[in-house]
């Protein structure tokens, strides 16, 4: 697990490099000082290794294109063919989708450290809303003074809403959906398509999440973080765990197989919050064959060009050599007209996504051992116990079935806006 400073390589700003300046002290201090420092960030340090021992290695197995299992990295001889094969396959593309409400103080230092991802992004598209500040000017002035393809679109306000606009004219294989305040290391790009080639289940993604201020950084909430990963689908859907669901949120850097987060239309834009979550879930139910590893399995079957070492049993569970048949329902809440929910003052009902995916055709939902950082300013205003209840109190209300009414009224009473 990298340390804070390591975190986001290769950075400046407000991400891992200069956080560990602020809480190593300085250099010129007496050896008293010196000592309570090194006090302070051997405590960092115990805490937040547990975020490695929660958050799985990148060294994991290679999986070939249906999920076999082919290669480990202790495998040098297999490591060998592997590595031929990443240079000759088709590399994924990445497009950054960002929603920015109001951003004018934060885009420019994301768009600045955008610039620096090597490899690059495909493109970078910030999604302005509706907003009223200086935040779509900024975008326009930064684009042309960096070196990076960006894109501006409005919608209407709402994290959904933008999130849905920019993914509407993204063009690259994978969605990289970030927050106009959260730092990403410059290999993002290489990191999302190790993940990706190395489980073809794969169809949606995260970081482990830094969360921090000018002058502090929330250790215990960063690592609750990613505990409630885990936990949450694990005490709720305990099956659907065991069988790849993970339950991440927005500041952990989320990325999408673009084939997958279209074959269930996206984000639900009836929900003001938990929608990120809400989007794991269906993409898990969904499954990794309407992806585009899905597709390529598929050709690969039909075409008898399968990667050695994959097995015919690799293929049984797929509904078509050719071809899946589309959801006939993305499971997302829908807007009714009906007496029983008018006598009960509800507006939505919650539909059911279909045909689920079954088996090892489920899409898998993985936590990446890497760190991006993210701002800390609502849990700032909450204080972390609060700040923790609110987010337990959102989430259970949202596993117990709250409608997008519910939400919104819970989401004003104890959420503070980032901006207005």
């Amino acid at each position: 697990m990298p340390t804070r400073g390591e975190g986001a390589r290769d950075g400046d700003g407000g991400d891992g490099g200069d956080g560990g300046d602020r809480g190593g002290g300085d250099d010129e201090d007496d050896e008293d000082d010196d000592d309570d420092d090194d006090d302070d960030d051997d405590g960092r340090v115990r805490v937040f290794s547990l975020v490695a021992l929660a958050a799985p290695s990148e060294a994991e197995a290679v999986f070939d294109a249906a999920g076999d299992t082919i290669v480990s990295d202790d495998d040098d001889e297999a490591k060998e063919a592997t590595s031929h094969e990443k240079v000759t396959a088709k590399e994924l593309t990445v497009s950054v989708v960002i929603p920015a409400l109001n951003e004018a103080a934060t885009i420019e230092r994301v768009l600045a450290r955008l610039a620096t991802l090597e490899p690059k992004a495909r493109e970078v598209i910030v999604c302005v809303g509706d907003s009223t500040d200086d935040t779509e000017a900024i975008v326009s002035r930064t684009n042309a003074n960096v070196n990076v393809n960006v894109k501006v679109v409005r919608s209407n306000r709402g994290r959904s809403k933008q999130m849905n606009a920019g993914a509407a004219i993204a063009t690259g294989d994978v969605f990289l959906f970030l927050h106009a305040d959260t730092l990403v290391p410059s290999d993002v790009v290489a990191v999302i398509r190790r993940s990706m080639r190395r489980d073809a289940r794969v169809v949606c993604g995260g970081f482990v999440s830094l969360i921090e201020t000018q002058t502090k950084t929330y250790w215990g909430m960063s690592l609750h973080n990613v505990l409630k990963t885990y936990y949450t689908p694990l005490l709720v859907k305990p099956l659907s765990f065991a069988r790849g669901l993970r339950c991440l949120f927005g500041d952990q850097a989320m990325f999408a197989d673009a084939a997958c987060f279209r074959s269930v239309s996206g984000f639900d834009e009836a929900l003001p919050i938990m929608e990120d979550a809400d989007l794991c879930l269906r993409l898990h139910e969904s499954g990794w064959v309407r992806g585009s590893n899905g597709v390529a399995a598929r050709h690969a079957h039909r075409d008898g060009t399968r990667r050695s070492g994959a097995t015919e049993t690799a293929y049984e569970h797929l509904v078509s050599a050719n071809a899946v048949p589309a959801l006939t329902c993305a499971g997302k809440w829908e807007d009714v007209e009906d007496e029983n929910y008018a006598r009960e003052k509800k507006r939505f009902r919650k539909t059911t996504l279909a045909p689920k995916a079954v088996g090892s055709n489920l899409g898998r939902i993985v936590l990446v051992n890497r760190v991006v950082t993210t701002s800390g300013r609502r849990i700032e205003g909450l204080g972390n116990v609060k700040a923790t209840l609110t987010h337990f109190l959102i989430g259970v209300s949202w596993y117990c079935g709250a409608d997008p009414d519910a939400m919104v009224a819970l989401y004003r009473k104890f959420y503070p806006p980032a901006n207005p």
